[in-house]
């Protein structure tokens, strides 16, 4: 489907219109009376806590949120009460080396994401991105085989592959509304770019400025311009350090 079919389903399904939100989102919302959903600008479909929902659950739910969010779980293998407080993004189109480009990329980043959350967030354990890089991994079917063993090391981070669609999901305990929502949108964007990369290195990024290494990643996994700047603002503003310059501000001589 593309933007204009799905809200064409979305409104058919909810029995209401979409209204345009215009610049600089230029996403439409739609309620059911119980939950606001947003579809952004590239067809994507959000309820009111920023997580992802596939269309297809809302078209053949019986009706609203339970229904919505109880399929979404299912796919994960949980029940509704393990899953308070997630980041659910969808894996589709991947293969085994993109989705380790990703683990690759959360390894590199997460100290990072750490500090501008606020948070102890560190969803790759130690040796995880090194112990798949020893092993064979292309397809799906390897990488749930290499994973299984390491899965008390993905400490906020779950992999499921076996539902219909490939998904993720990642702690988001303890972080504020804000960041949540940027968060979100930092890790779909790294999932879109990882699935493009033939490879992703798991080498940790330099921490002598924080706010100038994670803005230069901001910016590289697409979230710059206006319409991301809630994003950048959200997580750069807890951060040491200066977001113009890589090294030692230069001193003006007056």
């Amino acid at each position: 489907m593309d933007k204009k079919e799905v809200i064409k389903a979305v409104e058919e399904k909810l029995g209401a219109k979409a209204k345009y939100k215009g610049a600089p989102t230029f996403s439409y919302e739609i309620t059911d009376g119980k939950t606001t959903y947003t579809i952004t600008r590239i067809g994507e479909v959000l309820d009111s806590n920023g997580v992802e929902r596939f269309v297809e659950d809302i078209l053949n739910s019986g009706s609203t949120e339970d229904e919505i969010t109880f399929t979404e779980r299912e796919l994960m293998g949980e029940s509704p009460s393990t899953q308070k407080g997630a980041i659910v993004i969808s894996l589709q189109g991947h293969t085994g080396a993109t989705i380790r480009n990703l683990i690759n990329m959360l390894a590199s980043k997460q100290k990072l994401l750490a500090l501008a959350l606020g948070v102890d967030w560190q969803p790759v354990g130690t040796g995880v991105a090194e112990e798949l890089a020893e092993a064979k991994v292309t397809d799906l079917k390897e990488l749930e085989a290499n994973l299984e063993p390491l899965r008390p090391s993905l400490k906020a981070f779950q992999i499921n592959l076996s539902g219909p669609v490939p998904i993720a999901e990642f702690c988001a305990d303890s972080i504020s509304e804000d960041k949540v929502k940027a968060l979100r949108e930092v890790l779909k964007a790294a999932a879109n770019q990882a699935r493009q990369l033939k490879y992703a290195s798991s080498k940790v990024s330099q921490e002598d400025n924080p706010k100038y290494a994670l803005r230069v990643w901001l910016i590289r996994l697409g979230l710059n311009g206006s319409e991301h700047k809630g994003t950048r603002a959200a997580l750069l503003k807890g951060l040491g350090g200066n977001s113009a310059f890589r090294g030692v501000e230069p001193k003006i001589e007056k």
